[in-house]
């Protein structure tokens, strides 16, 4: 059973899903404990998927503060039970990463553990295992005076309604915001169709409108500069300044775009780096006028083209080219109706997954 994470890099590698979660216990007083770098890596690496394990090798068995750093750095976290049995066998694995600086829309928090991961095994479950990693974990944020802890829950699902207990009001958990996570296979007939399609219309709406789809730039012109404090977009929409990036986002100039109009800027992409083959889809706007005028397709498909398919020039008998990104995970708020809509009329049926989630926050210290 698998959480999606709220540490997007990771998070959306697989766009995880949570089996199944017991909300129950019994009379067994189990012991999680941290674990070290192999045992995470060797003993509990089948309590995670295949996309997720290399964040095993980060794992530490000490949290180091900020100053003991030099720098806030992300740390990684691993917490695990043994089965009682004579054998020992690794049954549960709650996976984590604390952040520094951390902030989700207006809410800005010193630092936050973000639940990854929370596995037990099928013949383990409904014993309180999941509820014992939980709090194992909150407690050793809570002594590390980190801030808050956050987990995203699936909606409308299984694993989101099993979550409903653990993660309920009544034990201190509150929801502060949504995402909906939409993966696309870039080799998928289906997909290669519709992206065919996008491009035949956004060429026609180019000619008829007059827009052009630009690389984002590196340093801000004034026009986007001054939309990076526009009281009138929310914050997921706001354009940002690839210079103040830190590092560890890991973002991809190549692939971020704007919507150039003649007075000025009206639409940006913002794209991520998420994984050996996937890159997330991150930030997407469109001012009004110009989403009716085809610029949010724009950008999308341009986007498409210069990150998953092969270009003009390029070997076009193989439909995945050298440094494209086999997949694409589209990440948007639920506020973004325009993006919500667009995805549900064009990538929700070529979709290899659409999660919707709510992020849950405990606060464990002011």
């Amino acid at each position: 059973m698998i959480i999606p994470g709220h540490y997007l890099q990771q998070v959306i590698i697989a766009i995880l899903t949570l089996i199944h979660l017991e909300c129950k216990s019994d009379n067994y007083c189990w012991q999680p404990r941290l674990l070290d770098p192999k045992e995470a890596t060797f003993d509990f690496r089948a309590l995670t998927t295949k996309e997720l394990r290399p964040l095993l090798f980060e794992v530490r068995n000490q949290y180091q503060p900020i100053a003991s750093l030099g720098k806030a750095e992300d740390q990684v976290m691993a917490f695990g039970i043994n089965s009682p049995n004579a054998d020992k066998e690794p049954i549960g694995l709650l996976l984590a990463k604390i952040n520094h600086n951390a902030c989700e829309e207006d809410l800005q928090w010193k630092s936050s553990l973000s639940v990854l991961s929370l596995a037990v095994k099928k013949p383990w479950r409904m014993k309180g295992i999941a509820s014992s990693l939980l709090q194992a974990s909150l407690q050793f944020a809570r002594n590390h005076c980190v801030s808050v802890c956050t987990v995203d829950q699936p909606i409308a699902t299984e694993s989101g309604r099993a979550l409903e207990h653990l993660l309920s009001t009544e034990k201190g958990w509150k929801s502060i915001s949504g995402v909906v996570l939409v993966t696309i296979d870039a080799t998928n007939p289906e997909f290669l169709n519709l992206q065919q399609r996008f491009q035949l219309v956004s060429k026609r709406q180019q000619h008829q409108f007059n827009w052009k789809v630009e690389q984002y730039p590196s340093i801000l012109p004034r026009h986007l500069e001054a939309r990076l404090l526009d009281p009138n977009l929310p914050n997921w929409a706001r354009p940002i300044d690839l210079s103040q990036v830190p590092g560890r986002e890991q973002v991809l100039p190549r692939h971020c775009k704007i919507l150039r109009v003649e007075n000025g800027i009206a639409g940006w992409l913002i794209s991520y780096h998420a994984g050996k083959d996937l890159m997330r889809y991150g930030r997407v706007w469109v001012d009004p006028l110009w989403q009716r005028r085809g610029g949010l397709l724009a950008l999308i498909a341009d986007t498409i083209q210069s990150a998953h398919l092969p270009q003009s020039d390029e070997d076009t008998t193989n439909t995945m080219s050298q440094n494209k990104y086999k997949r694409g995970c589209f990440c948007f708020s639920p506020e973004n109706l325009p993006m919500k809509i667009f995805s549900e009329n064009h990538f929700r049926p070529v979709s290899t997954r659409w999660v919707e989630t709510t992020q849950k926050i405990y606060r464990l210290n002011a």
